[in-house]
């Protein structure tokens, strides 16, 4: 008798499991056949599944309209890096078509990824005077006046709409321009409120090392040990993190700890004129003044803006005993004084005179003779938007 008791209540067992499988099924099922088919494009594109959202598009037939087709098209070939093919798939719109809110948006984030400036920020602005709390025109406008220069106006936007929305990415981007001005106070805060809300956990963890970063360029060494301990179990051991970690270590006065951190790093990143400076910092807390001039050689041949680098290398040097070579730092330190003056006085001039080729030409080639190819980029970029604008008004 108990083994049949015990068998029957197996198979009741098993019978309501699979009935909840069954049923758990048939809710899944049930759910998918009543999602909307705009919605399943999204899914699928969010999941990096282009192919088959391409082909649910194409199976819908007359389900979308012409407009809606084109549109999620578009946002398929942006998902896949195809500017063109989105542009390609927006040019078959109506004008009355590309002028609705989403193609307006689309075309600008194709255009901003393709160079084309001025143009996306014409497509962001004209969303963005409608609706200034549309997230998407806010951070676009915001990207495009970043790329032609105008980095006080971009982070007037952002700062006016983060005054009553919660929006991580545009906190992100907005602590990231007010670091770039050494805002540090205004960056601290924007990183903290993105921090609180949700963000993809690879962003998550570079919004974190960029808050310690910035509370030790605040002198909040305080603040940046606190913030670390808190988001230390997410930083990755990359070089980046190991990287401010070896810095806070090092103000610490942790300089075995610091060390590890800093050799592993170089280790991952050798090409890093801040790490090496960082590493020779190391050594001079250590009195190991020679071998931290090589590490700063190549720090400020990497950096020729590195002002503290340049004042270690002329105090390291006058240690040893070589007042020529300290008197060739301290003449290269005053040069960089005046090449970070020159570039703040011609960001200001850029952001006033939006049209103006000469400042960005001028600015492009201060920022490859100090070594930042990335603003180079977007500076000789912003001259040819200049150029056009220019164009356009002889026109």
């Amino acid at each position: 008798m108990p083994l049949n008791l015990v068998s029957g209540t197996n198979r009741v067992t098993r019978f309501s499991f699979g009935l909840v499988l069954l049923l758990c099924f048939g809710a899944g099922y049930w759910w998918r056949s009543q999602e909307l088919p705009l919605d399943r494009v999204h899914r699928l594109v969010k999941n990096k599944e282009y192919g088959k959202a391409e082909k649910l598009i194409q199976s819908l037939g007359t389900e979308l309209l012409f407009q809606e087709r084109q549109e999620l098209l578009a946002e398929i070939r942006l998902a896949e890096g195809r500017q063109e093919g989105a542009l390609n798939a927006l040019a078959k719109l109506s004008p009355e078509e590309q002028a609705s809110t989403r193609a307006r948006l689309l075309f600008g984030r194709a255009l901003l990824g393709l160079g084309r400036t001025s143009l996306a920020l014409d497509s962001f602005q004209k969303v963005y005077l409608t609706d200034q709390n549309n997230s998407e025109a806010v951070r676009g406008l915001a990207a495009a006046l970043y790329d032609l220069g105008a980095l006080d106006e971009a982070l007037g936007i952002l700062d006016r709409y983060l005054k009553t929305e919660s929006d991580a990415l545009a906190l992100r981007f907005a602590g990231q321009i007010a670091k770039e001005l050494v805002q540090n106070d205004q960056a601290s805060d924007f990183f903290q409120k993105a921090l609180k809300l949700d963000l993809p956990l690879d962003t998550r963890i570079e919004v974190a090392i960029d808050l310690v970063e910035t509370e030790l360029l605040r002198n909040s060494v305080g603040g940046a040990r606190a913030f670390w301990d808190q988001f230390a179990s997410i930083i990755p051991e990359g070089p980046r993190g190991l990287e401010v970690l070896g810095e806070l270590l090092l103000v610490e006065g942790q300089w075995d700890q610091a060390e590890k951190a800093l050799v592993t790093a170089r280790e991952m990143d050798p090409i890093s004129p801040r790490i090496a400076r960082l590493r020779a910092q190391v050594h001079m807390a250590k009195n190991q003044n020679s071998d931290a001039v090589a590490l700063l050689e190549f720090a400020t041949n990497g950096d020729p803006l590195d002002s503290k680098g340049w004042n270690e290398l002329a105090a390291v040097n006058d240690l040893l005993g070589k007042p020529d070579l300290a008197n060739r730092a301290r003449k290269s330190l005053v040069e960089s004084t005046a090449d970070l003056k020159r570039m703040s006085d011609l960001y200001v001039q850029a952001n006033n005179s939006p049209g103006d080729v000469n400042i960005r030409l001028e600015l492009a080639a201060l920022c490859r003779k100090t070594k930042r190819m990335k603003l180079a980029e977007i500076w000789e970029n912003a001259a040819k938007e200049a150029k056009q604008i220019q164009s356009t008004k002889k026109g």
